[in-house]
């Protein structure tokens, strides 16, 4: 093989490696124009467009959108977000503050996504520097309503809270497009010292009650003697009666009998129960007795 044949098969060779690199960076610079000419949106977003760091107006909702390629999209979700807060000191009007967790249930309103952004920046930004200082404020605010800290372990100042809290944080978060939906309050924290005097406080009722409950047995337990005795007695009058009752039958039909007994019933009584026979009456010695029989009159 010749100089020359030698030359012409290295340049085909080079001229292979340079069109199939070009071809590879023209089809790599086409997808990245291609991706950057088709924008998706997500679900329950929006995206803002912005050149050079100003917004140019445009705002895309979900799907896929062709965009200048020179554009820069900023997303804005406008689906629920939950945000929890905890260890919040939220201070009564008596002064003394108590430890919250709360989870706050939010979102961005439809079509505020190019206000917020103008107003305040991104959507971190929109959540650090509208949503969670009003929130904040809102909930330690709310506190003052009620009366005395130990309250927040009562269930209806409880709900009281939730409802000032929620109404406070819609008036202020409201005017910058972002919705509050709900207030949960996870849990509450006391101080030691107010937690262990309402400790010894229900300890103190649970022992009323249980005095309440037992004295009220014993009432009942009283009650139920008295109405035994009660009746026992109301039963001793009625057998007292009933043997009153009787002893005065008895005495009426006895009463009754001796008036229907005379002298001549008794003779005839005791007539119809005579024999006929004579006494016998024995003496001593030879005598003879002496019997006397009385007849009636106009006998023989």
């Amino acid at each position: 093989m010749d100089a020359n044949q030698y030359v012409t098969r290295r340049q085909r060779k080079n001229n292979a490696i340079y069109t199939f690199t070009t071809g590879g960076i023209l089809l790599l610079v086409a997808l990245i124009v291609s991706f950057a000419v088709v924008q998706t949106v997500p679900t329950g977003t929006e995206a803002v467009g912005t050149r050079f760091g100003k917004i140019t107006g445009e705002v895309l909702t979900e799907g896929f959108h062709v965009v200048n390629p020179i554009n820069s999209w900023d997303q804005f979700s406008t689906l629920q977000q939950s945000t929890f807060l905890d260890d919040i000191w939220v201070p009564a009007a008596d002064q003394q503050s108590a430890l919250f967790d709360i989870s706050i249930q939010w979102r961005i309103k439809p079509g505020m996504a190019k206000t917020l952004r103008a107003t305040t920046g991104t959507e971190s930004a929109v959540q650090e520097l509208q949503f969670l200082p009003n929130a904040r404020s809102a909930v330690r605010d709310a506190g003052r309503t009620v009366e005395r800290v130990e309250d927040f372990y009562s269930e209806e100042a409880l709900q009281a809270y939730r409802s000032e809290a929620l109404a406070i944080m819609r008036s202020r978060l409201d005017p910058v497009g972002l919705e509050v939906q709900d207030i949960l309050v996870r849990e509450v924290k006391l101080p030691q010292m107010i937690a262990d005097a309402i400790t010894a406080k229900k300890q103190r009722e649970q022992q009323v009650e249980q005095e309440r409950a037992e004295l009220e047995r014993v009432r009942l337990q009283m009650q139920q003697q008295v109405a035994k005795a009660e009746a026992d007695r109301a039963a001793a009058e009625l057998d007292a009666q009933a043997t009153k009752i009787r002893a005065d039958a008895e005495a009426f039909a006895i009463e009754k009998v001796n008036e229907q007994v005379t002298p001549t019933y008794v003779d005839y009584m005791r007539a119809m129960k005579w024999d006929g026979a004579y006494p016998s009456v024995m003496t001593g010695g030879d005598a003879m007795p002496l019997l006397q029989i009385n007849t009636p009159k106009g006998g023989k």
